[in-house]
Order: C-alpha cells, then sequence, then structure tokens
C-alpha cells in the first residue's frame, strides 16, 4: 500500500477530552454532509485533521481561483465544556464508489477514531424516497439495546428491520466496526426525496434535532430554517418538471406501440 491510499495531515494537535466522532460523509439528499457542515460552521469548529485517499473518484475539483484540489475528508474539533467532552465531526467530498475501498477507509477511519480514543461513534445519513415526505421521520439503530430505547425516548423510529433493512457505506461499516471493538454507535437516518438534484435541508434539520437532545447540546437553527424556505420552491419546480416528463412518457407509449424498453 502507498501512503496516497490514506494520507492523514495533521493541523493542530489537540488533547482531547473524552471525544464522540460524528460521521458525516455525502450520501443521499446530501444529509449528513449539511448536518455536519451546519454543526462546523454555527458550532465553530476547529480543523485538526484532512484526509487524502485513492479510493476517492479519480477526479479533482477546481475552485474559484482556478487551482484544482483532491476530493478529501476533513476532522473538525469542537469542545463541549458542559458535557466535558470533545465532538469530532468527520465531514468529506466523496466516499468511495466500490464495496472494497469503501471496506478498507471505513476500517482505517475507525483506526484512527481509536487512536484519538473516541468514546462513542454517531453516523448520519439519508433514506430516499421516491417522492417527497410530508414529515421527515428520522429511523435510528444502535450497537446496544439500550441506545435503542434512548433514540426511541428521543423521537427517532426504531422498528427492526421493518423500513431499513442496511445502512450501506460508512456509516454502516464505522458502527459494524465499532461493534467488534466494544464502542458505543448509533445511526441517525432520516426520510428525504431521492431527487438526485434534491437537497436535504429539512431532513437534516430533523437529524440535528434528535442529535442535540442525544448530546445535550443547542444548536440555533435559523440559517437552516431559512435554507429550508429558500429551496421550497426549487423544489416544486423540479417535481412539477419530473411529472410534465412522465406525463410526456406516458403519451409517447400510448401512440407508439413501437416502444421497446
Amino acid at each position: 500500500m502507498s501512503e496516497m491510499d490514506f494520507k492523514i495531515i495533521q493541523h493542530k494537535k489537540a488533547r482531547l477530552m473524552n471525544p464522540v466522532l460524528i460521521e458525516a460523509l455525502p450520501g443521499i439528499g446530501n444529509v449528513a454532509r449539511i448536518a455536519g457542515d451546519y454543526l462546523i460552521d454555527t458550532l465553530k469548529a476547529k480543523k485538526i485533521i484532512t484526509i487524502y485517499s485513492n479510493t476517492f473518484p479519480n477526479s479533482v475539483f477546481i475552485n474559484k481561483s482556478s487551482l484544482i484540489e483532491l476530493p478529501k475528508m476533513e476532522l473538525y474539533q469542537w469542545r463541549d465544556e458542559k458535557n466535558k467532552r470533545d465532538l469530532l465531526i468527520l465531514v468529506g467530498d466523496a466516499q468511495p464508489s466500490n464495496e472494497k475501498d469503501s471496506y478498507f477507509l471505513s476500517k482505517k477511519l475507525f483506526e484512527l477514531a481509536k487512536e484519538l480514543k473516541a468514546k462513542q461513534i454517531i453516523t448520519m445519513g439519508g433514506i430516499g424516497l421516491r417522492v417527497m415526505p410530508e414529515k421527515n421521520v428520522v429511523h435510528g439503530a444502535a450497537t446496544e439495546e439500550y441506545l435503542v430505547k434512548k433514540l426511541q425516548s428521543l423521537g427517532a423510529v426504531c422498528d427492526g428491520n421493518k423500513t431499513v433493512g442496511m445502512i450501506f457505506g460508512a456509516a454502516g461499516l464505522l458502527m459494524a466496526y465499532a461493534k467488534l471493538e466494544k464502542i458505543p454507535a448509533i445511526s441517525l437516518l432520516a426520510e428525504t426525496f431521492g431527487h438526485p438534484q434534491h437537497l436535504g435541508f429539512k431532513a437534516s434539520k430533523n437529524i440535528l434535532e434528535i442529535l442535540c437532545d442525544y448530546l445535550d447540546i443547542e444548536l440555533d437553527f435559523t440559517k437552516i430554517n431559512k435554507e429550508i424556505a429558500k429551496i421550497k420552491k426549487r423544489e416544486k419546480s423540479i417535481i412539477d418538471e419530473d411529472l410534465k416528463k412522465s406525463m410526456e412518457f406516458q403519451n409517447l407509449f400510448k401512440k407508439d406501440t413501437r416502444y421497446i424498453g
């Protein structure tokens, strides 16, 4: 393995206190990433680590200055003085696209969490629905029964595998590695519109509300409320356009019996 398989750059040597790792990597509706970025911005968390890996997509980003940047993950630290612990928030530009790389990267991230002496791991994600949900239900899963009961008491739906049967990517694998090492872990997954153009701000807020209760922290939701209001019109136009295309397709099928598909 070369060093670029998993390269860590440490920006700040931090003395951590009872750290809790919060995974907020991109996925359906970008729900976890939005929630992670909001935590970082609102809490004014400080970046302590950048991670590069050749398991990320084989592309680079061009920034506003026309300079290229590799895809990366970043770890931020926020000191929770009230509860005498640090929150470590992991965000990133991408996740691996194949299973082997996903396992490799998740294991490396878990090893980093152990090196930082994480006392607990929290993962987040979205559940894609074919229609816009009227209410963004948050589902919960955990490595221990007492954690499931805790999530239920906070309003998360924990109904076995009736609704959620699998958790893909780092959100699931980090919990699996945590369970093997007997480190408590939970996952919060919010229902959201599964359209590729949809950004799940509302679902992210619903996760954050339960997360704040779980961690006993306070968060100002003013900015995310503004974003939710802003994208409502955009979401309606996306749905209307999709409905129009669907009707055109159905009319084409009715008129042209040669269509094979």
